[in-house]
């Protein structure tokens, strides 16, 4: 029998990444996308879906919810950079 993977939900709600001002929610989509698939490369056995709904964390997942805090702001700005430089 295999194993389910863990799931993380990665919120696309808008309000979620206003940090730089307000944004739209295909904005918003667009920076929830990125979140999972760059926090699946440091945890490829959690599988991370993208919807409209505010989440608490199953327990266990802390480690998770601080390497995203950590690191989403910085790789929104690493893509707009790489798409303004394309």
């Amino acid at each position: 029998m295999k194993a389910e993977k863990l799931v993380y939900y990665v919120s696309a709600r808008p309000e979620a990444y206003e940090y730089w001002g307000e944004i739209g929610r295909d904005e918003a989509r667009q920076i929830a996308a990125l979140i999972a698939r760059r926090a699946v490369e440091r945890f490829p056995n959690i599988e991370f879906r993208v919807d409209d709904a505010w989440h608490d964390h199953l327990p266990g997942m802390e480690l998770v919810a601080a390497h995203i805090d950590s690191n989403w702001q910085r790789w929104v700005a690493e893509a707009a950079s790489l798409q303004s430089a394309a």
